[in-house]
């Protein structure tokens, strides 16, 4: 109705997705213009001039995967950070495949360490987060973190 209507083809354009129903409208009926929410955060945050200051960036989410590498929180953080040639190091609860840690580490991360398979396996560190994470942490600070 929108293209027939008002004539403008917005389904395809970033934020206008499965999950950008109110972007959707906005940008058909009010001529919104779209911004990435991790810029908004990352310009307010002043991340860059923060990550630029840091000897070592420490980030996580639940799970490292090709997700984190399409525009998610963790992985512009790290891109953020490889930019800055500041290292960032990823805590995850698991993370997928070798490929993939190939490319993270290449492209974003120094290291990547995981609950599972480091620790647990995926359905305990799924199970109780807040039991492992902890453990994690204390892992990589005693082995992994140069003193």
């Amino acid at each position: 109705m929108v293209e027939r209507d008002l004539h403008l083809d917005a389904a395809a354009e970033p934020g206008t997705g499965a999950a950008g129903g109110l972007g959707f409208g906005l940008r058909c009926f009010f001529n919104a213009q779209f911004e990435s929410g991790f810029d908004i955060f990352a310009r307010y945050a002043r991340l860059k001039e923060r990550i630029r200051a840091a000897q070592l960036v420490i980030t996580g989410e639940g799970a490292i995967d090709a997700s984190t590498l399409m525009g998610k929180g963790v992985g512009e953080i790290a891109k953020m950070c490889h930019e800055a040639e500041v290292p960032c190091l990823a805590l995850a609860g698991t993370f997928p495949s070798s490929e993939l840690m190939e490319q993270a580490r290449e492209h974003y991360f120094a290291r990547i360490f995981g609950m599972s398979p480091q620790l647990t396996t995926p359905e305990l560190a799924i199970r109780d987060p807040g039991f492992w994470l902890p453990r994690l942490a204390a892992d990589v600070a005693r082995n992994h973190i140069d003193k």
